[in-house]
């Protein structure tokens, strides 16, 4: 049995907001931002058709919970996002005191596997309105 103050809580990621919010997640997926296609012409209807699919992946693996996307800084003139795309589900306190948590599942890109999340992306998570795009539900 392991002591008090060494338990392993299961936390994969967790961001704290500048609100002072905590954010936790516990399970996570990675994958090739563009795994789904066999061939492809790296394009803006490219781009769209994969942010559909990585909807449609968050919902088949998290479930119907609210799915917030953050764009990747792409420079001037390139199509193609960062090679990595993380799809992770969020939980925090809730944002109404009558309800007991809050979630929200969150795709972001990054250029590389590890560390998740990297730099970058621990910056545009802390950005989330949580608040806005949160659901808050009962246990």
């Amino acid at each position: 049995m392991m002591e008090a103050d060494k338990r392993d809580s299961g936390t994969l990621i967790e961001i704290l907001l500048p609100s002072g919010r905590p954010l936790w997640s516990w399970q996570y997926l990675t994958s090739y931002t563009y795994a789904t296609f066999m061939i492809r012409t790296p394009s803006e209807n490219c781009n769209e058709d994969m942010l559909a699919i990585a909807k449609r992946e968050a919902t088949r693996f998290f479930g119907d919970w609210p799915i917030h996307v953050i764009q990747p800084d792409r420079q001037q003139g390139v199509i193609d996002y960062p090679r990595v795309r993380v799809t992770a589900f969020f939980t925090s306190l809730p944002v109404r005191n009558d309800m007991h948590l809050s979630s929200l599942v969150v795709v972001w890109f990054q250029n590389v596997q590890l560390p998740t999340p990297n730099e970058d992306a621990k910056k545009a998570l802390m950005s989330i309105e949580w608040d806005r795009l949160a659901l808050d539900y009962e246990t």
